[in-house]
């Protein structure tokens, strides 16, 4: 479920997800490669993003660094792309609604990199994508499918 558009410089993005907000917490950080194999980072300030993924033949790497980590609660992080001359910056809430969990997601920086809107509206379809199988594999592992 994405919120409404937020201009040409920032992207937000909602999930709702039926686990409680320690569960969503493991997912996102610990079990990352079940949902999104190519990410990789350590929920610790200072620790290293790195995500790598292809488009047909061609490799691409972004790299970063996470800014700040609360438990079960948030994340942030920035990260770039070669030949981007700004960092974009991500921050994950996850908001406790008792049984569920709401994931709120900002991605802002948009308006600084050339192509800026082609690259925010790439990063909203993928978010979209990639926080549907989050809520997935939290859902899952939540009543004790995890493995399917």
């Amino acid at each position: 479920m994405t919120a409404p558009d937020d201009g040409e410089n920032a992207l937000r993005h909602e999930q709702p997800i039926a686990a409680p907000a320690s569960v969503v917490w493991t997912s996102l950080t610990t079990e990352r490669a079940a949902w999104w194999s190519g990410m990789s980072f350590d929920a610790e300030p200072g620790a290293e993003v790195v995500e790598r993924w292809s488009e047909g033949d061609t490799e691409h790497v972004a790299t970063g660094t996470v800014l700040s980590v609360e438990p079960k609660r948030a994340l942030a992080f920035e990260w770039t792309e070669p030949g981007w001359l700004v960092s974009l910056q991500v921050q994950i809430t996850l908001h406790d609604d008792g049984p569920d969990t709401r994931l709120e997601l900002t991605e802002e920086g948009f308006a600084a990199l050339v192509g800026g809107a082609d690259i925010r509206a790439a990063h909203a379809e993928g978010w979209e994508m990639l926080l549907s199988q989050l809520a997935q594999r939290a859902e899952r592992r939540e009543t004790g499918l995890g493995g399917l």
